[in-house]
């Protein structure tokens, strides 16, 4: 999948070539705006880096990270594995698209401080079902990508 976000006064034959170069590849090529884009990849992939540093960070930070980084299972590797990823190249990234995943962020600050008023408050059911309706839509999401 090749995505290409042609501008205004992009040169139609070029933007064919280029086009018909990805396709000759195999390549599926997707058009769309370049704010589609900024906003879909800030959701997919900017946002998640970001809170893979901002999580494995915390943890270093903790007195008890001798003792939670050898006790971390599978499910700790799954959800920080980016975070090994270049601190530079996602700084510039992150940057350059700040205003998508700046929102994005927002929003998921305030998803946390939801969850984190439904657990002081102790609504353990309603937590459940966040979890069932968020597992619920990842399973709809794969089975339109598979």
């Amino acid at each position: 999948r090749v995505i290409l976000t042609p501008h205004p006064g992009q040169d139609s034959s070029a933007r064919q070539k280029i086009s018909d170069l990805w396709r000759a590849t195999g390549a599926r090529v997707v058009e769309m705006e370049a704010e589609q884009h900024d906003g879909i990849f800030a959701a997919t992939s900017h946002l998640p880096h970001v809170l893979a540093y901002s999580f494995v960070g915390l943890l270093a930070r903790l007195d008890t990270q001798g003792e939670i980084f050898p006790n971390a299972g599978g499910g700790f590797r799954d959800f920080t594995r980016i975070a090994s990823s270049s601190p530079d190249m996602w700084h510039d990234i992150v940057h350059a698209n700040s205003v998508s995943v700046t929102r994005l962020l927002e929003q998921q600050i305030g998803e946390l401080n939801d969850i984190l008023g439904l657990m002081k408050s102790g609504r353990w059911d309603e937590i459940k079902k966040l979890f069932e309706r968020a597992r619920a839509a990842r399973e709809r999401f794969l089975a339109q990508i598979e």
